[in-house]
């Protein structure tokens, strides 16, 4: 009997101290799981926080001017699709990208670069090149924008075009020339034609070219224009501004001329031994004399016809006037007969001043 209850009350113990030695095992862990859910914690905050800010970031960005970037988008993508279109041999979809593309070059709020403008152009020469019809009115137009438009042998491998092409160029070089009208006194705003700044007293190859205005809060405004007609580069801004608060002169450093200046691209030359292209006589007359010389030629047409019938009533001899009146009608029709000569000469006179102040644009 004391032998069991010797071995019971050791097994009793070996218990106890088999629990006494497991607790402090089991405590420990219970304390490195609330560390490790601490730390989860922990990271999981900081990722949402990371997640928070990058959505704020991306919000942010989204307050861009999304038309702006849209718009653009769409020019660079519809150009994209156009050539993507025609290495396919999809000629008549590039047909319609090019055409989606040239309608949003109008409602870019950018200044579009030189090749840009162009590659329009050239490829629906390209177009027209692989559809076996003349590419030449295409080609030419998009050498008048940028002369410095190069080849593209993947998209067309005809050595004959190619060699029309760059005679092209040649042609170009030799084709009148016109006034880009620049105005003496542009304010801040940045005038662009074909991507490059312009400057009073530029000039370009006779065609379609792409004008732009920078104006001064920096919003862009575009239009096709032939120069041919006036070209009221101020009013393309929505809103008026001080054309007298022009930009402060640029300090040209001596290093500029050995190349160590940057900036925007310099304006391509024209060869100006070309005939010049003026504006229409009507667009350069001044306006104000030219509009008086028209009222006054209507007026001595007026005098002129009154005096006619009262010299009809004058010489026929049943009209039953006496002498009075006929002396009185006389003088009257004298008078008007002179008045109408008077404003037939300041018609005359006013015609001739208006056509000595047309000026060939400078």
């Amino acid at each position: 009997m004391l032998n069991i209850l010797l071995l019971s009350s050791l097994a009793i113990a070996q218990e106890d101290s088999t629990k006494s030695s497991e607790n402090p095992k089991e405590e420990p862990t219970a304390k490195e799981s609330v560390e490790k859910e601490t730390e989860s914690k922990e990271s999981d905050s900081v990722k949402a926080n990371v997640e928070k800010a990058s959505t704020s970031e991306s919000v942010v960005a989204s307050d861009a001017p999304i038309e702006e970037v849209n718009i653009v988008s769409e020019f660079e993508q519809q150009m994209t699709l156009a050539k993507q279109q025609i290495q396919s041999n999809n000629l008549d979809g590039a047909k319609g990208s090019l055409s989606n593309a040239e309608k949003a070059m109008t409602k870019v709020d950018k200044i579009l670069t030189s090749n840009e403008i162009s590659q329009v152009w050239y490829y629906r020469g390209v177009i027209a090149s692989l559809s076996s019809e003349d590419p030449l009115d295409s080609w030419r137009q998009a050498l008048i924008i940028n002369l410095g438009q190069e080849w593209d042998s993947e998209l067309v491998k005809d050595n004959a075009a190619q060699d029309a092409f760059l005679a092209l160029k040649t042609e170009v070089q030799n084709r009148r020339i016109l006034s880009v009208q620049h105005p003496e006194e542009y304010g801040q705003a940045k005038i662009y034609v074909d991507g490059f700044l312009r400057a009073p007293g530029d000039f370009v190859y006779q065609g379609e070219h792409f004008a732009q205005i920078e104006c001064p809060k920096g919003d862009v405004h575009s239009k096709w224009t032939t120069f041919e007609k006036t070209v009221k580069w101020i009013k393309m801004c929505p809103y008026k501004f001080d054309v007298t608060d022009m930009p402060e002169a640029e300090v040209v450093d001596e290093w500029d001329m050995f190349g160590g200046s940057s900036g925007d691209d310099t304006a391509p030359e024209v060869n100006m031994s070309n005939q010049m292209v003026t504006e229409p006589l009507f667009e350069r007359m001044d306006k104000k004399t030219l509009y008086g010389s028209l009222g006054s030629a209507v007026v001595a047409g007026a005098l002129y016809t009154v005096a006619l019938q009262n010299s009809a009533k004058f010489e026929d001899v049943e009209n039953g006037l006496s002498v009075t009146e006929l002396d009185s009608l006389r003088s009257k029709t004298n008078t008007i007969a002179i008045s109408s000569a008077t404003f037939g000469v300041l018609s005359g006179g006013l015609y001739m001043y208006s056509m000595s102040t047309a000026r060939v644009s400078k």
